[in-house]
Formats: C-alpha cells, sequence, structure tokens
C-alpha cells in the first residue's frame, strides 16, 4: 500500500536535517516522516539514489521505494549519498520567498512497498 506525505508547515522549518559531521559519523538510518506515521530505513538496504533534476530525488531500499518531489533538491541528494540526512519530512508547498532562496525545500513524499517481481521504478 503507498503512503503519501504532503501538508504545510510553517515556513521556517527545515524538511530535512543533516546528521553529525560529514568525517566523523554517518547516520545508519533515514526517518521519512510523512503524514500520521513515521518509518525508518537502513541506510545499508539503499541500492540507488536518483536524483531528477533539482525537482525530484527517488531512493531504492530493498523492500522500499521512497519518491521525495520539491524544489532545489540537488544538495539533499549529495547529503543522502553521504548518508548524512537524519530525516526527510514533508513541507508542502510555500511561497517562494520564503526561507532561504537556496534551501531545498520537499512538498511531498511518496512511501512505496517493493512486491517481489517489481521493477523497482517510481
Amino acid at each position: 500500500m503507498e503512503r503519501r506525505g504532503s501538508f504545510e508547515k510553517n515556513a521556517s522549518e527545515k524538511t530535512y536535517q543533516l546528521g553529525k559531521a560529514r568525517d566523523a559519523w554517518r547516520e545508519t538510518m533515514l526517518d521519512v516522516r510523512l503524514d500520521a506515521e513515521a518509518f525508518a530505513l537502513p541506510y545499508a538496504h539503499l541500492s540507488l539514489i536518483k536524483c531528477e533534476g533539482e525537482r525530484s530525488v527517488i531512493l531504492t531500499f530493498s523492500t522500499h521505494l521512497v519518491k521525495i518531489e520539491g524544489e532545489r533538491l540537488r544538495p539533499l541528494y549529495e547529503a543522502l549519498i553521504d548518508h548524512n540526512v537524519r530525516y526527510v519530512v514533508a513541507a508542502g508547498t510555500r511561497p517562494r520567498d520564503a526561507g532561504t532562496p537556496s534551501e531545498p525545500i520537499i512538498t511531498s513524499i511518496d512511501f512505496v512497498p517493493l512486491n517481489q517481481g517489481d521493477g523497482g521504478m517510481l
């Protein structure tokens, strides 16, 4: 069953959080926070990260796909490669002038279980 998170949040609230310093520590789990639920997926089961321009990042884990959509997502992609993101949460849509102009904004997150024989693509 597909789960989706997309909701309004305070414009000053971050849509993802970096973990510890890059060289000193890496996160072991990615916390995916949806509307009323949260799921933690082990980075060790992450097999593919696909960045589609600045608007979409797709994570393929052994059991689930996570599709993150928003704006200016390249820095999030870079941090995910380093296993340096503690959590992601959808912030919904907010005015373009809200927050820092270069800060990534996550507008929606799809959390899809993979079935056996599934091609693994969103």
